[in-house]
């Protein structure tokens, strides 16, 4: 959230160093994503239902690397997080 756009959540990927915006929200909507990583290291995002909003990212250690789901403003509950 940024204080010029209150009335809006932005979904950043944070990898390698790089900053990616994937999608953006409105406030108090709740949010369907997923996160899929393949054999080759490829971490994929999905950001809603309907018409997913996708980014992909290199994980350049994926047998070691964390993937870290955080805000970094506001009271934001994480639910029916389902690790597979």
């Amino acid at each position: 959230m940024y204080r010029a756009e209150p009335d809006k959540v932005k979904f950043f990927m944070i990898f390698n160093g790089k900053s990616e915006l994937i999608a953006q929200a409105a406030v108090g909507k709740a949010i369907t994503f997923s996160l899929a990583i393949d054999d080759a290291g490829i971490l994929t995002v999905a950001i809603g239902k309907t018409n997913p909003v996708k980014g992909t990212a290199e994980v350049l250690h994926p047998q070691r690397d964390m993937v870290h789901m955080d805000c970094s403003v506001g009271d934001v509950s994480l639910m029916n997080v389902q690790p597979g």
